[in-house]
C-alpha cells in the first residue's frame, strides 16, 4: 500500500473542513495518543482505506489531504477532501468492517493510524480521555450527515428541476432511442 513508518508529508489545507479531533486535546494528551497509534507516511496517490476490504482502525490527519471517493457507473464521485487533524475511517472503528469508500492520498501524507485494541487500552487507563475521544467522533460524523443531507437535498432539488422540464424529458428520451 506504499506505507513507511516515521514522520513526513506536506501540510496542506483541506478543501472541506468540519470539526478537528486533534484540536480538543492538550499537547499531553496527544503525546499520549500518539504512544499507541501507528506513525505512518503515504505519498501523494497511495490508497489508505480501500472499498470492501474489513478493518477495524481509525486514521488522524497530521499532515496532508486525503480524498474520500466513492465509485459510481465506473465514475469517482469525490465525497470529501479531509486534511490536518481529521478523522477518516470512524465507522469501521467504531464496529469493524468492509469499508464502503476510497480514501487515497491527494497529497504526502502523514497520518496516526489507532486500531480498536490501542482504544481499549485507552479506555482502560485514561476513561475520561476515551469519552471524549468517542464524543469528538460523535460530533465529527454529525457535521458529516448533516452536509450529506444538505448535498441530497441540492441533488434531489436539481434532479426534479429537470425532470419538471419539458425540453429536458424531450431531449433526454432522445437519447435513449
Amino acid at each position: 500500500m506504499g506505507y513507511n513508518n516515521g514522520p513526513g508529508g506536506n501540510p496542506m489545507v483541506e478543501e472541506q473542513r468540519s470539526s478537528s479531533l486533534w484540536m480538543h486535546f492538550s499537547d499531553e494528551e496527544k503525546t499520549y495518543l500518539e504512544g499507541f497509534a501507528e506513525h505512518l507516511t503515504l505519498a501523494k496517490g497511495d490508497v489508505v482505506i480501500e472499498p470492501g476490504v474489513v478493518h477495524s482502525s481509525l486514521y488522524v490527519i497530521l499532515k496532508g489531504t486525503v480524498r474520500v471517493l466513492h465509485v459510481v457507473s465506473g465514475r469517482e464521485l469525490i465525497l470529501a477532501s479531509l486534511g490536518e487533524g481529521q478523522t477518516l475511517g470512524e465507522l469501521s472503528f467504531i464496529e469493524s468492517g468492509k469499508s464502503s469508500a476510497t480514501c487515497r492520498a491527494l497529497t504526502d501524507v502523514a497520518l496516526l493510524r489507532f486500531d480498536r485494541a490501542a482504544m481499549d487500552r485507552i479506555s482502560e487507563e485514561r476513561p475520561v480521555l476515551a469519552a471524549r475521544i468517542w464524543h469528538v467522533l460523535a460530533l465529527e460524523l454529525k457535521h458529516r450527515l448533516l452536509r450529506t443531507n444538505e448535498n441530497l437535498a441540492s441533488f434531489f432539488n436539481i434532479s426534479q428541476t429537470l425532470t419538471e422540464n419539458e425540453q429536458f424529458r424531450v431531449m433526454y428520451g432522445n437519447c435513449f432511442r
